[in-house]
């Protein structure tokens, strides 16, 4: 059982997360595409079909590779994940902070799923690619907007706090 934080003896882990939220709120954003892009081959598979529409070329690894990938992808998203959810729960972080991190984890995930739909060899894949990269534009577009207002926000919060304060 660990001592009370008044005690000496205790471990200083709310300390180690506030150091690491801000890698954590780089890391999902970076660590989704990849872990979207692996988890939606584990689940429907590349449905390989000789002479099939693929737009992108597939990854020239070996499979065990690319499951090292993505797994280790998929343990970093939910890492960073882990990690904002604790620091904003103890205060560290304010919430304000989900504005920002969740538009870019979104589009990450939208780019692994592109990525997906482009490499599947598949007879009718040009289609749903070309979909997607149709929607690409706009929900890129609103994912950075709201991203760059939850910022300006943050900013604007912090600055009139601190205005207060003096």
């Amino acid at each position: 059982m660990q001592p009370h934080p008044s005690q000496p003896g205790h471990r200083t882990a709310p300390a180690v997360r506030r150091r690491l939220w801000p890698a954590a709120a780089l890391g999902l954003p970076l660590a989704s595409p990849v872990a979207v892009r692996w988890i939606l081959e584990l689940l429907l598979g590349d449905g390989g079909t000789p002479g099939g529409d693929a737009h992108l070329p597939a990854a020239s690894l070996p499979a065990w590779a690319l499951h090292g990938i993505g797994l280790a992808a998929s343990a970093v998203a939910a890492a960073c994940l882990y990690t904002l959810v604790k620091a904003v729960r103890a205060g560290h972080v304010r919430a304000g902070w989900w504005a920002v991190v969740a538009p870019l984890t979104v589009l990450g995930a939208f780019g692994g799923a592109l990525l997906w739909v482009g490499q599947a060899p598949v007879i009718g894949a040009n289609i749903g690619y070309g979909m997607m990269l149709l929607a690409a534009g706009p929900l890129a577009a609103i994912c950075l907007l709201t991203a760059v207002a939850g910022a300006v926000g943050l900013a604007v919060s912090a600055r009139s706090r601190a205005a207060r304060r003096a």
